[in-house]
């Protein structure tokens, strides 16, 4: 675990900086946790209005995957480890007592009341990077990286019958899985009335993540050299302008009558309230780790992320927050 202890907030400048009751200015951006756990943290989902899930973990084969649980109105955060030695990449879920987290070597563990943690993990070698659970199916993705230049991928489906895969060998790696719609390197599908995947080709960009306002209101964000924002409207894709956000783009988030979120490497945090014609971010970034999720919860955005891009195994994470609370976190394993 790295030394580093829980970062009190650490307040700094940024542009269009609101003003409290006050009359002073403060910065709503901050680091509010940061070197708490044995894994960085790559996905973020709310799981009720009380607890947000995070997971993540030593990547590479280091592992171990790791479930942080953040109460906001305790100002609390936790960590347990779920696999001893692999990451898991992303969670979804119906409600607070059922849902997925996937991970490395077709890892899939799933959450009820009843029954806890179960493993439903599959025959296969893929990375699952992505899931999505709704009312009629689950859907687990992701595939391989290397091999050829975009890699190749794999789409999973759980129904009654159980898990099941629909596509393998696709052309590029599939990263994520939003109601119906699936992005990866140089790939992008969609379900059609049938119920099959359909080829919405995003040309050549690697995409690792999207989130939609509607089924024509999907927004996707990636890029290999530099940050990659694309939209989808219904109809086709098209590229969004990124000036000022510059590094290569992680996660997204964003909702019916919500401003877009990203986040990306070395501490890319920016918000755009105009559909990208303009970037809101940090005058500076409040950390060189990277931010691999964003996802907004009551009245704060929270960035999960870490040391992402290190050399070694000593994994950490990392959790920024866009909040008007300053309050400071504090954060411990789960069964202290």
């Amino acid at each position: 675990m790295n030394p580093r202890l829980l970062c009190l907030l650490a307040l700094v400048g940024c542009k269009n900086s609101p003003t409290d009751d006050t009359g002073s200015s403060s910065s709503p951006w901050a680091i509010v946790a940061d070197g708490f756990s044995p894994g960085a943290l790559l996905s973020i989902w709310a799981s009720s209005e009380e607890e947000v899930l995070f997971v993540g973990g030593g990547l590479r084969g280091a592992g171990p995957g790791v479930l942080a649980r953040y109460r906001p109105a305790d100002q609390t955060l936790c960590w347990e480890t779920l696999l001893e030695d692999k990451a898991l990449w992303w969670i979804h879920g119906l409600s607070a007592t059922d849902w997925y987290a996937v991970g490395e070597k077709g890892s899939i563990l799933h959450y009820t009341k009843n029954d806890g943690i179960t493993d439903e993990s599959v025959a296969t070698d893929a990375t699952f990077y992505g899931v999505w659970a709704s009312e009629d199916a689950v859907w687990a993705v992701g595939g391989f990286i290397g091999g050829s230049p975009t890699g190749s991928g794999e789409i999973w489906k759980k129904d009654e019958s159980g898990w099941a895969l629909v596509a393998d060998s696709l052309p590029g790696t599939v990263f994520k899985v939003w109601d119906g719609h699936f992005v990866g390197t140089h790939v992008a599908y969609r379900l059609n009335a049938d119920g099959l995947l359909e080829e919405i080709p995003p040309g050549t960009h690697k995409l690792l993540t999207l989130r939609g306002r509607s089924h024509d209101d999907i927004w996707a964000v990636g890029g290999l050299q530099a940050a990659s924002v694309m939209h989808f409207d219904g109809v086709e894709w098209n590229s969004i302008q990124t000036a000022g956000l510059s590094l290569p783009l992680m996660g997204v988030w964003t909702a019916p009558g919500e401003s877009v979120w990203v986040s990306g490497m070395n501490g890319v945090q920016a918000y755009s309230q105009d559909n990208g014609e303009n970037w809101v971010i940090p005058d500076f970034p409040l950390t060189s780790s990277s931010f691999h999720a964003v996802m907004a919860h009551g009245d704060e955005v929270l960035f999960a992320g870490g040391n992402l891009m290190t050399s070694g195994d000593d994994y950490y994470a990392t959790i920024g927050r866009f909040s008007h609370n300053h309050k400071p976190v504090s954060a411990s394993n789960c069964s202290e």
